[in-house]
């Protein structure tokens, strides 16, 4: 394929897609009423693209970081320096040029989604094929939760540079493998995830010789900087020590969970969606061991296995949203999907299900995120 016909494909995609979700979303916003996670915005078409964390980061974009806590539910004990800075830096940027804060952040995430598309495109080709490729491309848009790549969220920013940072890698760019990690860290801290990922790769280019290792090795520990230099900023504007830390524990209640206690409470509760989209997951990466680079493989299971051991010990939540942002998946279905009886399977299935998530999200259904 032509990167003109990508391009065109790519495109096609995401304009029929997000008009339908746009579609969806409206509908089922107005027949619910009153939205609690809900941005107020004049359009609801384009608002139903702003919901749940979409706040927090406009804020930050319109008004900048503070030390103060929220005491509303329910976000109560929650601050917004718990979000990472580079996506609302980008919505302040844009949104003052443009004056729209939505519409500008709307742009930075559905711009990334495109670039994400072309880099997976040409990833999935270089291991898997032409057919592999394309079919990567399309469960990326058609994935049940996808929309939220489009959404005023971080998701796509962090997908553009995680996929972005592992093209380079591949192609031997240590350096700038290293710097996309440091601004993927400082888009959200799974960022950090890419670092063993990372080494593998360079071991695995050196032959697994440590004589051959050079100072550009030094690069792969970017992504940690970013985190240090962001979490020595909350510090001093909050004027306490592990400032970060203690509001995810307090306010978000994340700390060291036992993932079968998380999943059994998953499975037996309303929160058993959250749990299908992981054992779908792990699924994919039993299957996929040896079919994929394994480095991707790597960070791909790093990825899925964070949230589930950082959800406080209660139960599972946002891991369709968790999910998005795990390109390997991408690539794993777009080798499934080479046998045409699954991707017919699994175009159907998402097909259907993806607008009754849409309806979900922006009617602040707790199924779902």
């Amino acid at each position: 394929m032509s990167f003109s016909a990508l391009l065109t494909y790519i495109i096609l995609l995401l304009l029929v897609s997000r008009l339908v979700l746009a579609f969806v979303g409206g509908i089922s916003r107005e027949a619910a009423g009153y939205c609690v996670s809900c941005v107020p915005y004049m359009s609801v078409w384009l608002g139903v693209y702003a919901a749940w964390d979409s706040g927090w980061y406009l804020e930050v974009a319109r008004d900048g970081y503070s030390p103060k806590l929220s005491s509303y539910p329910p976000s109560r004990d929650q601050g917004n320096f718990a979000f990472f800075p580079l996506y609302p830096l980008l919505l302040r940027t844009f949104g003052g040029l443009i004056g729209d804060y939505v519409i500008a952040g709307l742009l930075v995430s559905n711009v990334c989604l495109v670039l994400s598309a072309v880099i997976i495109y040409y990833m999935a080709l270089a291991d898997s094929g032409e057919l592999a490729a394309s079919k990567a491309v399309k469960y990326l848009f058609l994935y049940p939760a996808s929309f939220i790549l489009s959404a005023v969220m971080a998701e796509s920013l962090m997908l553009f540079l995680t996929l972005s940072c592992f093209y380079s890698a591949r192609r031997g760019l240590w350096v700038r493998a290293g710097f996309l990690g440091l601004l993927a860290t400082l888009t959200k801290p799974i960022g950090l995830l890419a670092m063993p990922a990372l080494a593998y790769l360079y071991l695995r280019d050196r032959r697994y010789d440590l004589k051959a290792v050079g100072p550009e090795a030094a690069a792969l520990f970017l992504p940690l900087l970013g985190f240090m230099c962001y979490m020595a900023y909350v510090d001093s504007i909050v004027g306490e020590p592990m400032s970060y830390f203690s509001i995810m524990h307090d306010g978000w209640h994340h700390n060291l969970s036992n993932p079968v206690s998380v999943m059994a409470a998953a499975i037996s509760s309303e929160y058993i969606l959250h749990a299908l989209f992981v054992i779908a997951a792990i699924a994919l990466f039993a299957w996929s061991y040896g079919r994929i680079d394994k480095a991707y493989w790597v960070f791909g299971v790093l990825l899925l296995l964070a949230p589930i051991l950082a959800q406080g010990g209660t139960t599972l939540y946002s891991m369709p949203r968790y999910l998005s942002i795990v390109f390997p998946l991408y690539l794993i279905l777009g080798e499934i999907g080479r046998d045409r009886e699954a991707d017919q399977f699994m175009t159907t299935l998402f097909l259907i299900s993806q607008p009754v998530a849409m309806a979900f999200w922006t009617t602040a259904s707790g199924i779902l995120i």
